[in-house]
């Protein structure tokens, strides 16, 4: 088979590949964050004619919400004057503004398209200067389908613009430095030859960088290009053209936002229940100053050695960053390009690597599958560097394999998100859809992914697929789910963890997986003793160490576990608490009894005053909520022994730190039946014990005469 019929053929498949994901994206029940804001601009232009959020931008989010749950999520800035609008680069909404007047929010998948059909056409003839035009067609169609950049053309973000930019320009602007080995044939070819089409290509490039910073490493290729090659004067006019488009764009954006840079703006998050800062609900705008997200820029790299070095490792091989997963065709490109690089070469590689130390030395936490999506959006446009720096193609064998490699990718990718299509609130974002590479690390340690945080018991929990339901204080396994995952970050050495779970199931089993192994434990209603199942856990050894953002100065163990709940028949659910290392928990029990007194007797059926008065002894906060609270139970105790009564547990009014005092006046509830009882205080750690097994003896221990009541005469 040729190379181009070859081409022909991926390329239908290419279609076919956006066919089948079309639907999953029309259907999609959640728009927020960038794609959201960016949908939401392009709607201001075409309603308002401008980008300042006002009450009619408003109306519109909450109608978004109403119809569709989780909508109108946007990122707003504020300027200097108090002028509210959106905070995104502006370019991407304003060409995406007469598609969505045309085709509603589908719009910016069509232009996505449009924009990436252009710029491969310009690539493939750029290759074709001096390669056979079948083979280049075969390496341009690899180039966008096995890659993740296919699928982000129904992502309704500037990403594939800015992708389609940057390959676009750098055909335009480098094109003089590849020769053609014969006549040019065809208008994009000749195009290419034009004078003008550098300086296009140097503009196209600098309204990349007016769209993401990081931009600018690929803005400068050309320029070190032809430096490299001693054309210094074209070099010079390529940075000055690059420099004022990106100018001609920053002024826009200030005279449309009211500020250059809506990055650098004091900018937040808002949503239907924040409410928004226009109309009725001004007010909101406080947010600006109590929840900020404006980036500060700095020469100093924020990621430590140790995320460094994971980030590092995760670029090649991750779950949702890593280049063999999800930019395959790169690793051929990369090859071909290392042989024997020319000067445009050497600069596009530089380039390359320029971007990726910095997302893995200045942004390693939300690079590497922080808020981003399926893959790494941030990586497209230095993607773009690679197709044009080898100046000998790879073959045609290694370009076949990397296609099997794509689909390997694609098919597990679309079985999980049809699979979990049901299940998952976040459909876009949800760490489940890698698939069969769902086997692979899990590389986040960003902050608040989709709200799945948890800080149970001293450790922070991160449950990371849509498989649990996630309560304040515990999470729901379902026998009819698949294995939940949870990554879980603890400071303790070789310490087992410790789940309390219930179910109602007469017969389940709690399973665990990890890297190295597994282990069941019975947790059925008829399998253990009393209301609840303790499960201690010996997962492997952790796979990752370092230190977290909630406590920089302690480095963590992390594990990665699977948790399943199983069922002989039917189904059934339990009940999840984390208690993290018992050890730790026994050191609960203890505390200084200052003062404990109530009276001798009391009317039955009344109520009896105690005074409490203790001090923690214990190295560890008594919680007042949570996972362990501690609680105050009370016990009556007939003469025989046997308990004729207990109250309700008494909530601490709050956390009782080491050392810390705490005073407790309550009432018993009396015995409805008149004589002799004895009366039991004690503290309950809730899903542990009481302290009086641990230490011997309650809190209050004393006998109280039960009166008849008062003859209502």
């Amino acid at each position: 088979m040729s190379h181009g019929r070859a081409a022909a053929l991926l390329a239908i498949l290419c279609l076919v590949l956006l066919g089948t994901l079309l639907p999953l994206r029309a259907g999609l029940q959640r728009v927020w964050g960038d794609e959201g804001t960016f949908l939401a601009m392009a709607e201001s232009l075409v309603h308002d004619r401008d980008l300042a959020f006002d009450e009619r931008d408003r109306r519109r989010l909450l109608a978004a919400a109403e119809t569709e749950p989780g909508a109108g999520a946007v990122i707003l800035e504020r300027d200097d004057d108090g002028t509210i609008a959106f905070s995104k680069p502006i370019l991407y909404p304003l060409a995406a503004a007469p598609f969505v007047a045309l085709f509603g929010d589908q719009g910016p998948a069509l232009l996505n398209a449009l924009l990436l059909a252009l710029a491969l056409a310009l690539a493939h003839a750029f290759l074709s200067r001096w390669n056979d035009p079948g083979r280049s067609a075969l390496v341009v169609v690899t180039f966008a389908g096995a890659s993740v950049l296919l699928p982000y053309v129904l992502w309704r973000m500037s990403d594939v613009m800015q992708a389609a930019f940057t390959l676009a320009g750098l055909a335009l602007s480098c094109a003089a430095l590849r020769p053609a080995a014969a006549r040019p044939q065809g208008r994009l070819s000749r195009l290419l030859d034009r004078r003008w089409a550098p300086c296009l290509g140097a503009v196209l490039l600098g309204l990349t960088v007016a769209m993401r910073v990081t931009n600018a490493a690929l803005a400068a290729v050309p320029v070190l290009a032809h430096l490299f090659a001693r054309r210094r004067r074209r070099a010079v006019a390529l940075a000055a053209s690059a420099a004022l488009a990106y100018l001609a764009a920053a002024g826009l954006t200030w005279q449309l936002t009211g500020h250059p840079d809506p990055y650098r703006a004091p900018r937040t998050s808002f949503t239907a229940a924040t409410g928004y800062p226009a109309g009725p609900e001004a007010a909101a705008a406080e947010r600006f100053d109590r929840r900020p997200a404006t980036h500060h820029r700095s020469l100093a790299a924020v990621g430590k050695l140790d995320r460094v070095a994971y980030s590092a490792a995760y670029f090649w091989l991750g779950r949702h960053t890593g280049l063999a997963v999800y930019f395959p065709a790169a690793l051929a490109l990369l090859a071909a390009a290392l042989r024997r690089p020319d000067a445009l070469g050497r600069a596009a590689l530089l380039a390359f690597a320029a971007c990726v130390a910095f997302f893995v030395g200045w942004l390693p936490e939300n690079y590497f599958g922080g808020h981003t999506f399926i893959g790494n959006r941030y990586l497209l446009t230095a993607y773009a560097a690679l197709l044009v720096a080898p100046r000998r193609l790879p073959g045609r064998r290694l370009l076949f394999a990397v296609w099997g490699l794509a689909f390997v990718a694609y098919a597990s990718a679309l079985w999980s998100t049809v699979r979990c299509r049901g299940l998952d609130v976040y459909p876009s974002q949800s760490h489940a859809h890698a698939g069969l590479f769902r086997l692979l690390p899990y590389e986040s340690t960003a902050q608040d992914l989709m709200s799945r945080d948890r800080y149970w018991s001293g450790a922070f929990l991160r449950f990371v697929d849509p498989f649990a339901e996630l309560r304040p204080w515990h999470a729901v396994l379902d026998s009819g789910r698949p294995a939940a995952e949870v990554m879980i970050a603890r400071w303790q050495p070789a310490a087992p963890l410790r789940l309390v779970v219930e179910t109602d199931a007469p017969e389940a089993w709690l399973t665990m997986r990890d890297y190295a192994g597994r282990e069941s434990h019975p947790v059925g209603a008829g399998q253990r003793r009393g209301g609840f199942a303790v499960v201690d856990l010996a997962p492997s050894r952790p796979w990752r160490y370092h230190r977290f953002w909630f406590f920089p100065e302690q480095r963590y163990r992390v594990h990665l576990l699977r948790l399943a709940l199983h069922v002989p028949h039917g189904r059934a659910r339990a009940r999840l608490y984390y208690l993290d290392d018992p050890a730790l928990l026994e050191q609960s029990f203890a505390y200084e009894r200052r003062d404990a007194t109530a009276a001798d007797e009391c009317p039955a059926g009344g109520r009896l005053p105690l005074s409490l008065r203790l001090r923690n002894a214990s190295p560890r906060t008594w919680l007042h909520e949570g996972v362990t609270p501690v609680y105050l139970k009370l016990r009556w105790h007939a003469a025989d022994g046997d308990v004729a009564g207990e109250s309700a547990p008494f909530r601490l009014p709050a956390a009782v730190a080491p050392g810390q005092e705490l005073g407790l006046e309550v009432e018993a509830d009396c015995p409805a039946a008149p004589g002799p009882y004895r009366l039991e205080a004690d503290l309950l750690l809730a899903r542990v014990g009481w302290f009086a097994e641990r230490l011997g003896e309650p809190i209050l221990h004393r006998p109280v005469e039960v009166l008849p009541a008062p003859d209502d005469d």
